[in-house]
């Protein structure tokens, strides 16, 4: 029997090696994303296959795997080591200084292939939709530039003249002689004045003919006489008062004034002077005097009010505060050879007065009624220039 020649078994062993080899080529190696903890920076994909060098932040590296599931980085410029490190989902690593986290859901959305939609257009309406028609705009017209608003109403610039008579002016004063409490007495006049404006100046001028006073102390038995009479006396007034409000037919105004009064009386007294008689007795003897007396008054006045204005007529009020003054009385009462002297005070600061006006311009008539430590009642007339 004939033996058979034995035949190597190299073809079939070459032939399963290649079919290893190209089934191990052809499954491909896994990729991962580094993502910088701080930041969220991605870096990668980097495949993960053992001695490949990667860049990481400008930083390279070569990789080492370490069985089963580890990792290391070896920084190519210091030699150091980084890891090993669990390959898994999330897990940290320290890479120069910094911390970065491994990522495999990324790595493959990453390298996923973009897919190209088509937009969809919608389809063509057949028929447009209607336009809205255009809203008729009027033409623009320029308006007139608004006119520069004062901080105050404008000050009348005519010259304003009046005249009037008072035939009651009273001053409510307040007595001292010797010092000691007098009584309070008003001194009564007669005035008859005049007055101009003008751009908010005024200047006022009064003479009173007639001036009386009443008893300046109470009688008794020293004194039983002492009383002002038949005087005469003037003032004058400078000041300056403007509007603050204007609106419609009223007009509110302020303003100050300084005046100065003078009045002369004769100062009428009877007093008692005690003598010692022949048989022991005391004899009263009454002796009356007549001296003359001056009272100056120096005062600041602060005036406001308020206007109604009508073509025909108008009503006004006022109210007058004086803040300063002083009173000078110039003359004594004589008793018993010695002068008392005589003092005198207001007895409050305040005024206030109504009026009105009737008559067109230039020429209108007004009258006025003043109430408080000066009282008056005024009937004159007013004449624009």
């Amino acid at each position: 029997m004939l033996a058979l020649p034995h035949r190597p078994h190299l073809p079939l062993i070459a032939a399963l090696c290649a079919c290893a080899l190209g089934l191990h080529a052809q499954t491909p190696a896994k990729s991962f994303t580094l993502q910088e903890a701080r930041t969220e920076r991605l870096f990668g994909p980097y495949v993960l296959q053992d001695s490949t060098r990667v860049q990481v932040d400008g930083h390279a590296y070569q990789m080492r795997i370490v069985p089963p599931d580890r990792l290391s980085f070896i920084s190519i410029a210091s030699g150091r080591v980084y890891g090993p490190v669990q390959t898994i989902e999330g897990r940290l690593v320290e890479l120069n200084r910094k911390m970065y986290a491994f990522s495999w859901h990324k790595a493959t959305t990453a390298t996923a292939p973009a897919t190209t939609t088509t937009p969809r257009t919608p389809p063509l309406s057949q028929v447009p939709p209607p336009l809205p028609e255009p809203i008729p705009i009027p033409p623009l017209v320029d308006p007139a530039p608004p006119r520069p608003r004062t901080l105050l109403p404008e000050v009348g610039t005519a010259w304003h003249v009046t005249g009037w008579l008072a035939p009651l002016h009273e001053t409510a004063l307040r007595w001292k002689v010797d010092s000691k409490s007098g009584n309070d007495s008003d001194l009564s006049r007669t005035t008859i004045g005049a007055g101009v404006t003008w751009h908010g100046w005024l200047a006022t001028l009064g003479f009173s003919p007639s001036v009386s006073g009443g008893a300046l102390l109470p009688y008794g038995m020293d004194v039983t006489e002492a009383e002002l009479d038949d005087g005469t006396g003037w003032s004058l007034a400078l000041g300056y008062r403007r509007p603050f409000l204007r609106q419609g037919n009223w007009e509110a105004s302020f303003g100050g004034r300084i005046s100065i009064s003078q009045d002369k009386l004769d100062l009428k007294s009877t007093t008692a002077i005690g003598q010692v008689s022949t048989n022991d007795t005391l004899d009263v003897i009454y002796e009356s005097d007549t001296s003359s007396v001056k009272v100056t008054e120096l005062a600041l006045w602060l005036d406001a009010g308020i206007t109604y204005t009508r073509e025909w007529w108008g009503l006004f009020a006022n109210l007058y505060l004086q803040p300063l003054n002083s009173i000078d009385v110039s003359g004594g009462l004589e008793m018993n050879g010695h002068k008392l002297s005589i003092d005198a005070e207001r007895k409050h600061p305040l005024a206030f007065g109504i009026g009105g006006w009737v008559g067109a311009s230039p020429l209108r008539g007004f009258a006025d009624y003043t109430y408080g430590t000066e009282s008056f009642l005024r009937i004159g007339v007013l004449y624009d220039f």
